[in-house]
């Protein structure tokens, strides 16, 4: 019987030590509130001045995470990107939230979204305007990076910053609250998942060993 309980836990076994096995990956995380939408009529370059970026307006009150449309056009040895939200619309507002770790380019030749994720919850106030700027981090990729552009401002709750008649495509993402004996707990998505770096699965092992150790109890048991 106990090598019967054996075998039906094997494929835990297996899972979790492949995680173990793993050497990076990214997850990305994070429920969605705004999103432009947009149809890829033209792109702009992204470059190391703070010019580019997308004014929008929030229905939540906390921002995690953003995702932006990148086209990677040639090969870069980094990615070298940073992403900041400000106050209002523009760059002249005061800088809420900074981050450059992000789950990786689309391959050279291809558009997608990139997933940004902030060090910590950003607070918005619902209905107020405010702005994601995205920059090099080095000159020398020029060209290499562009994002998408829609000429005929889709989206209603901003616009491409300098440029308003467009839209940059973005995604804003937040945290919910889950109500535990009346009162809101926020999930802290953020200790569990890490996008954009290398990570190893060494939080697994406490996980292995308690299922291994269940195994054994039960063996011996039966």
């Amino acid at each position: 019987m106990g090598i019967m309980v054996l075998k039906k836990l094997f494929p835990v076994l297996a899972f979790s030590v492949l995680l173990l096995g793993t050497t990076g990956y990214a997850i990305a995380h994070g429920n969605v509130d705004q999103s432009s939408s947009i149809t890829e009529n033209a792109r702009t370059n992204i470059i190391i001045d703070e010019i580019l970026g997308q004014s929008f307006t929030p229905t939540v009150d906390n921002l995690v995470a953003v995702e932006l449309l990148i086209f990677h056009q040639t090969a870069v040895s980094v990615e070298p990107l940073t992403v900041r939200i400000r106050d209002g619309e523009g760059v002249g507002g005061t800088e809420l939230g900074i981050t450059q770790t992000h789950t990786g380019l689309p391959g050279v030749g291809n558009t997608g979204f990139v997933h940004f994720d902030f060090p910590g919850t950003i607070s918005l106030t619902p209905g107020n305007r405010y702005t994601i700027t995205i920059v090099l981090n080095d000159n020398n990729d020029f060209g290499d990076i562009e994002m998408p552009r829609d000429t005929t401002n889709p989206y209603p709750g901003g616009i491409r910053i300098f440029v308003p008649g467009e839209d940059l495509g973005i995604v804003t993402l937040f945290e919910e609250s889950v109500p535990v004996g009346g009162t809101p707990i926020p999930i802290d998505t953020t200790s569990l998942l890490l996008a954009g770096t290398q990570m190893t699965a060494s939080w697994m092992i406490p996980v292995i060993v308690s299922v291994i150790g269940i195994g054994i109890v039960i063996a011996r048991k039966f």
